[in-house]
């Protein structure tokens, strides 16, 4: 279940902030049926624990002023219900560039992101991503 977002604008900034959660108590254990699937031998397939958690992110945004140049900023967090799901705590922080050619219609973006993990073994496995679009 997505809760409420909330949007920033004024005439240069713009700000997003939204959360998430499952929408269940975290009492309440989930009923989970796996079908009784099998491989090509006949041995039932493994199934993942459960994904029950809550997050939440905000991304503040600044146009600078005549030109068509923008600075935006992200931060997000996702931390596991209970202690017998498959998720751990998950933090991402990132910022970004993006110059408009025309308008909204047409931007290149460069952005940076880092994930990080409280399991060390997972951090290992979230490097850092750049990413160049044209869109």
């Amino acid at each position: 279940m997505t809760l409420p977002e909330l949007v920033c604008r004024s005439r240069c900034s713009c700000s997003t902030a939204e959360a998430c959660s499952p929408g269940a108590s975290v009492d309440v254990k989930p009923s989970r049926s796996y079908g009784g699937a099998v491989d090509e031998m006949d041995v039932p397939v493994a199934t993942e624990r459960a994904r029950d958690g809550i997050g939440w992110m905000i991304q503040p945004g600044y146009l600078v002023p005549k030109i068509p140049l923008e600075i935006a900023g992200r931060h997000s967090v996702i931390r596991p219900l209970g202690s017998d799901g498959s998720l751990s705590d998950r933090n991402e922080a990132g910022g970004g560039i993006n110059y408009y050619f025309a308008d909204h219609n047409l931007k290149l973006q460069l952005d940076h992101t880092r994930l990080w993990c409280a399991d060390t073994v997972v951090r290992t496995a979230l490097p850092t991503e750049l990413q160049l679009s044209l869109e």
